[in-house]
C-alpha cells in the first residue's frame, strides 16, 4: 500500500495544480493538498466538501514515506482514500475539461 497511497497523493497533487494552472492561479510546489486547496478557495474556486476531504490523504502519504511502527495505513482508511482519490480527479477533470467547438 506504500507506494499506492504515495503515488495517489502525487496525482491529486498534480491534478489540483492542474485545475490552479487553468484558473491562472499561481501556486506554491509542495505536497500539501490542504494548502493547494486552500489556494483554490481563497481564489474563488468553489471546491465541493468530497474534494476537501483529500487535505487528510497528505498524513497518509506522509505517514507511508516516512514509516513509523505507529503510523500504518489499515485497510478501511486505504479504501477510503481510493475514493476520495476518485472524487478528487473526477472534480479536477470537470473544472479543466475543454469545451469542444462544433
Amino acid at each position: 500500500m506504500k507506494i499506492s497511497v504515495t503515488t495517489h497523493n502525487r496525482h491529486l497533487k498534480k491534478a489540483i495544480n492542474a485545475v490552479c494552472i487553468h484558473n491562472n492561479i499561481p501556486y506554491p510546489y509542495i505536497q500539501d493538498l490542504a494548502a493547494l486547496i486552500t489556494i483554490l478557495i481563497q481564489n474563488g474556486i468553489t471546491v465541493p466538501q468530497e474534494v476537501q476531504e483529500s487535505a487528510k490523504l497528505t498524513r497518509y502519504a506522509i505517514m507511508t514515506r516516512y514509516p513509523h511502527p505507529r503510523s500504518v495505513v489499515n485497510e478501511e482508511e486505504y479504501q477510503r482514500a481510493i475514493i476520495i482519490a476518485g472524487d478528487v480527479i473526477r472534480w479536477c477533470e470537470g473544472e479543466i475539461r475543454i469545451q469542444k467547438i462544433p
